[in-house]
């Protein structure tokens, strides 16, 4: 993934870099989906999501590696899928933020 590969320091890189058109960028990645898997196949075990309940010093910080979340991603999608969703169907959710909410969203 040259997104990741890419090393932008500089103003002239940022430029360079904003010339590319997006197509290009993506190496042929086409959704989010496809996006985040291509991540997790390069990075598995880095974290994807640190999460703090409360935000106090004191609470524990639940992690969930790039394979974890992408596992519960598909898990999420398929969810949809069983319930009837499609490609081109649009799935409305109410969840505040959580690590189940990404799940949703990106499935």
């Amino acid at each position: 993934m040259s997104i990741a590969a890419a090393s932008i320091s500089t103003l002239a890189d940022v430029e360079a870099y904003e010339k590319t058109p997006l197509k290009a960028r993506l190496n042929g990645v086409e959704n989010i989906y496809d996006m985040v898997s291509a991540v997790a196949q390069r990075y598995p075990d880095k974290p994807a999501i640190h999460y703090i309940a409360t935000g106090t010093a004191d609470d524990p910080v639940v992690t969930y590696t790039y394979k974890q979340f992408m596992r519960r991603i598909t898990q999420s999608a398929n969810l949809f899928r069983s319930l009837g969703a499609g490609p081109e169907d649009v799935v409305s959710l109410i969840l505040p933020i959580l690590p189940e909410t990404f799940f949703c969203m990106w499935g």
